[in-house]
């Protein structure tokens, strides 16, 4: 599995992307997993970028293939700029067809049936009880593969959306921040523990991402190899050297990881030795319970 982070800033001095992942890649099913070995941050558009989380990577690049292919036929330079619904629109078709042919690959090229075929024929072809059992078999196909889309449209306003099993869309625009992937839940608590806003200025918002990637590395199969990029509405794209995302993480060690206050530890180790001091002799508390004014 994997981290990836995005969040947009509008402050009223600038407006960008932050986009960060790890670069850990699991095939066979996450059966292997190899860290600082794939970046997943793809640019599908001259405006937009998709990072993406599966257990298998190979659908990935079919699926935005076929999103480049509906949006820019004639390649990034020359591809016109989209509304967010156009390519929220592409992404849902790309990953529902890709999703079909692989599921039809799988389970109905014994039959030399492709997915039309199938639902044209399935009860002449199996009866109820056995096209039954085939529609079960199809909508239970694996396929672990969920997208986090970036970008701006045509008016030049930043989006952030995703799309996963099966072809489903949901829009974070109002959060202005999202993750996806194994260590998604760390990520996203870090930023809403910085209480991170679309508001804060575009250094705020590289660092908060940066927090969010780092405090991710704690769940399972998350790399800890690290690649941030900013993109800008005027169509520049600029990453982190390995060494400022390095700066990051010593900074955040030392100072942002968060950590329990002096003050707070010691008031409590007074209330401990008063409330339940420590009977020497054998090893135990001398008072089994907490006093009436520390009960609910």
């Amino acid at each position: 599995m994997t981290v990836c982070v995005a969040a947009y800033t509008v402050s009223p001095l600038e407006r960008a992307l932050v986009m960060a992942s790890d670069e850990m890649a699991s095939v066979m099913s996450g059966a292997c997993c190899i860290d600082e070995n794939m970046l997943k941050v793809a640019p599908i558009h001259r405006m937009w970028a998709a990072m993406f989380s599966a257990e298998d990577v190979t659908p990935v690049e079919p699926i935005m293939r076929r999103v480049m292919q509906e949006l820019c036929p004639d390649g990034f330079d020359k591809a016109p700029a989209v509304t967010v619904s156009m390519m929220q629109g592409a992404f849902k078709r790309g990953y529902q067809a890709e999703r079909a042919e692989r599921t039809a690959d799988a389970l109905l090229s014994p039959y030399q049936l492709d997915m039309s075929a199938f639902n044209r024929r399935a009860l002449e072809l199996f009866g109820d009880n056995g096209a039954a059992v085939m529609r079960d078999r199809i909508e239970r196909f694996e396929f672990d593969c969920e997208f986090l889309v970036c970008g701006f449209d045509k008016s030049l306003e930043p989006h952030i959306f995703t799309v996963s099993n099966p072809g489903v869309v949901r829009d974070y625009d109002t959060v202005g921040y999202w993750a996806v992937g194994s260590g998604s839940f760390n990520a996203l608590s870090a930023l809403a523990l910085r209480g991170h806003s679309m508001r804060h200025s575009l250094e705020s918002t590289i660092y908060n991402v940066c927090e969010a990637k780092f405090a991710a590395e704690n769940a399972v199969a998350v790399g800890k190899a690290s690649f941030v990029v900013v993109h800008r509405p005027d169509g520049r794209w600029a990453s982190l050297s390995p060494e400022t995302v390095e700066h990051m993480r010593a900074a955040w060690t030392t100072y942002g990881k968060p950590r329990a206050p002096i003050e707070a530890l010691t008031e409590l180790s007074q209330w401990v030795s008063e409330e339940l001091p420590t009977d020497h002799a054998n090893g135990q508390s001398s008072k089994p319970t907490s006093s009436s004014g520390d009960q609910t």
